[in-house]
């Protein structure tokens, strides 16, 4: 309400340059040949005071009508974008969960995300082993998705030891397909979960 009683206090000399300027090109006397000419003449004539006239029932009409204007556009706007958010969120699709807090592979707007490692593995399996394994697994998982590797966007791989990157990048060139390429970086780690030499994350169009 008080922001609605700012806005006629704000807008009422305005008003009254317009009226003045409308009411005068109907009579009989010199039309003003400006706003500004009306301005002046009315402050010359009259005073600042003149400004004021007629406020106190405009504003008893106008500031509830803002007020309730502002309150509906606030409310109005808040369920908008709840009701966006929420309807972004069903879009989601989410596959099969292999653990708490994880699913094997997300899509949304006509993209999908997932991960692969080299579940099963044996104990000694060297680093070409565990990539036949991860890249295995992103092509069951891009299967549930309705996708394949052929429409890869990037990959992000995280390698334990980089010393073995020749073994992991000769099993990633056999695994793409002919003629299709990746926007893809290689991270050396410490360590991976259940001591993987390898984990394999892609960006895919669905």
């Amino acid at each position: 309400m008080g922001a609605a009683l700012v806005g006629c206090l704000g807008t009422q000399p305005l008003d009254v340059i317009k009226t003045r300027m409308m009411t005068q090109a109907a009579s009989d006397l010199t039309p003003y040949s400006s706003a500004f000419h009306c301005l002046k003449d009315i402050i010359a004539t009259e005073g600042f005071s003149a400004f004021l006239a007629g406020l106190p029932p405009r504003a008893a009409y106008l500031a509830p009508l803002w007020g309730a204007q502002f309150f509906l556009n606030e409310k109005l706007t808040r369920a908008m974008g709840e009701m966006n958010y929420k309807g972004q969120l069903k879009k989601i699709v989410r596959g099969p969960s292999p653990g708490p807090g994880r699913n094997a592979w997300v899509k949304h707007k006509g993209v999908v995300w997932t991960v692969g490692v080299p579940k099963g593995r044996t104990r000694n399996a060297d680093i070409g082993t565990q990539t036949k394994i991860s890249l295995a697994s992103i092509d069951d998982r891009l299967a549930q998705a309705g996708t394949h590797k052929s429409k890869i966007i990037e990959a992000t791989v995280f390698l334990t030891n980089m010393k073995e990157f020749k073994g992991f990048d000769k099993e990633w060139k056999a695994w793409m397909p002919e003629g299709i390429g990746a926007s893809r970086a290689t991270v050396g780690v410490a360590s991976l979960a259940n001591n993987d030499k390898v984990e394999i994350k892609v960006t895919v169009a669905a």
